[in-house]
């Protein structure tokens, strides 16, 4: 661990947050012991939560080695849980008062908080922890800074990666209509039908699964209406539909007449 051993984008090794031995000590080895977590050049990893941390600016903008494809297939099977237990986020969820301690719990005001009030602000709190992991992997496919968003549709690589349109140049960049249509329809079923995210919020919805309803609905509105009109448009100039569209400018790429998975374009224009 430490400067010495320097991760992809510079940054320095750290130790495992959720492991017996967290801390990196001044020699670059990890510990748990006084000399690796309380010297002055000790490092601590925050845990999982720390957003300051462990977010894209603070990681850099290639949090893996890989963001393609594969990175956001979870969210088009709908494998991510919206307010499921994350078991290795499980360490930082709330505690449990006492009950004598919920008891003399009191807001600022002096007024003792109901049991149904305290219950609803600790269930916020938990359902923040859990929607973490769910709202990272929607900013990938969403923040354009990040690589793998065009302006066109989601790249099959994302921009920055050392294949980015090297080589063969064959899934390494350009935008391929079915695998768009894939992951909004996973957003769509698994997220936003199911969820109703289009509802009136309730009282009881944390300030972050509010927002994260809003990037999905957003991520979704934005991402098919890119995608559609760049079909359109080629199909306008050409009179063709395309085997895939470049992510720098929607040209048509590859064979043509394409009548494959590029014919799920027509799934994405008839969803209501």
């Amino acid at each position: 661990c430490g400067k010495e051993f320097p991760i992809s984008t510079g940054r320095p090794a750290v130790c495992n947050p959720l492991s017996e031995s967290p801390c990196c000590s001044p020699a670059g080895f990890c510990g748990a012991s006084p000399a690796h977590c309380s010297c002055s050049s000790c490092f601590r990893t925050p845990v999982l939560t720390n957003r300051r941390f462990w977010g894209y600016e603070g990681v850099g903008s290639a949090p893996s080695a890989y963001v393609g494809i594969p990175s956001l297939l979870p969210l088009a099977l709908g494998l991510l849980p919206w307010r499921a237990e994350l078991p290795f986020l499980a360490a930082a969820r709330p505690p449990n008062l006492p009950e004598a301690e919920q008891q003399a719990r009191k807001p600022a005001g002096g007024k003792v908080e109901s049991r149904g009030e305290r219950e609803e602000e600790e269930e916020g709190e938990r359902r923040e922890v859990d929607s973490l992991l769910l709202h990272r992997v929607v900013e990938v496919g969403e923040n354009e800074d990040l690589g793998l968003s065009s302006a066109f549709g989601l790249r099959s690589l994302r921009r920055g990666d050392a294949l980015y349109h090297a080589g063969s140049d064959y899934w390494r960049g350009d935008v391929w209509v079915h695998i768009s249509a894939l992951v909004l329809g996973g957003v769509r079923r698994f997220y936003l039908q199911k969820r109703n995210v289009q509802r009136k919020p309730r009282r009881k919805d944390s300030s972050q699964e509010r927002e994260l309803a809003t990037l999905l609905q957003t991520f979704y509105d934005t991402l098919r209406k890119r995608v559609l009109v760049t079909v359109q448009r080629e199909w306008e100039r050409s009179g063709q539909i395309f085997e895939r569209y470049s992510d720098l400018d929607g040209t048509g790429k590859g064979p043509f007449p394409f009548a494959g998975w590029t014919a799920m374009y027509l799934l994405l224009l008839t969803e209501k």
